[in-house]
């Protein structure tokens, strides 16, 4: 399973096009059975584009809400598509999960570079942080194919990203008696490094995606 979640409103809509999300859905379908859960609301889309207009398969199911927390910690999941924000950094690495970095800006790239340094990360060069000198540049759905295929079947980034893992919650989990679970280890290696990773929460859609992760049936996506 790949989970796909990208900088909240209005970051989003403004960064990506409407042919990025339309052409990131034709991949992720040409993927299958490989499983995709995107967090995605409608507010966040570009002018235009409905969340009904996107054509998404069996193998893809979008929802509002995520905690990355909790998604990136269950065992399934394979990779993360991010735009490589300071928290989802963190919490990829922590977890051990290799990001493919869609950074936005020029912040969020440099937190991408730091993390593929480390062998953990593949970044996209069709991002919105590398479009200032070339408005035409956009995504393919071969593109994103290729891109997905480069994070999920060459072995070293998962490699990198377990060994930056178990680094994390050894100095996580060395300095704190008060909990022994990711959610406290991911919030202390933050601290540590002086960022506060997001916090798991409960919410009326946690048992939709639990399952999805799982490898349950696919539910609506709209």
């Amino acid at each position: 399973m790949v989970l796909v979640a990208f900088a909240k409103l209005p970051v989003f809509g403004t960064s990506l096009k409407a042919t990025d999300i339309l052409e990131m859905a034709h991949a992720f379908v040409a993927l299958a059975p490989l499983r995709f859960l995107w967090a995605m609301k409608q507010a966040g889309l570009p002018q235009g584009l409905q969340l009904s207009d996107i054509p998404l398969g069996d193998n893809c199911m979008i929802v509002p809400w995520v905690d990355q927390n909790d998604v990136l910690g269950h065992p399934n999941t394979r990779a993360f598509v991010s735009h490589a924000g300071l928290h989802s950094v963190y919490e990829a690495a922590f977890h051990g999960v290799p990001l493919a970095a869609v950074p936005f800006h020029f912040e969020s790239l440099d937190q991408a570079l730091k993390l593929a340094h480390r062998g953990a990360a593949v970044i996209s060069r069709h991002a919105p942080a590398f479009r200032a000198g070339d408005s035409q540049l956009a995504y393919t759905r071969q593109a994103v194919v290729e891109l997905m295929r480069e994070v999920l079947h060459n072995s070293s980034y998962t490699a990198a990203a377990e060994a930056l893992s178990g680094t994390m919650q050894e100095r996580a989990y060395g300095a704190t008696s008060l909990s022994s679970s990711k959610e406290h280890g991911a919030t202390q290696a933050a601290v540590q490094e002086g960022i506060f990773a997001t916090s798991l929460s409960s919410s009326k859609e946690h048992w939709c995606y639990s399952g999805y992760c799982a490898g349950g049936h696919t539910v609506p996506h709209h």
